[in-house]
């Protein structure tokens, strides 16, 4: 369904071109996951939901596996000017 979007989403981060709000930073700290399960987590995961913030900005969650066999979820949607992409936040889900 999100298809494009999610190809998108991964090239960014493939390229670096992401940023990690302080808040998913924390999360990933907190829930004991590396950039690498976040980034693994984009590249092998699915887009599960599309919502919009209050300013009408598309955001996506993205769910996928990490090493130790955990699901991350990973919330992000493209920068204003649609060069990278932010990371909104990120947890630990049990499917």
């Amino acid at each position: 369904m999100y298809d494009k979007i999610l190809k998108k989403i991964r090239e960014k981060v493939r390229n670096g071109l992401y940023i990690i709000s302080r808040h998913a930073q924390e999360e990933l700290v907190d829930e004991n996951f590396s950039f690498e399960d976040l980034e693994r987590s984009v590249y092998g995961g699915t887009i599960v939901r599309k919502q919009f913030d209050q300013l009408k900005r598309a955001r996506y969650t993205i769910s996928g596996e990490v090493l130790d066999g955990r699901c991350l979820r990973v919330v992000c949607r493209f920068s204003s000017d649609g060069d990278k992409i932010v990371i909104i936040t990120c947890y630990e889900y049990e499917e």
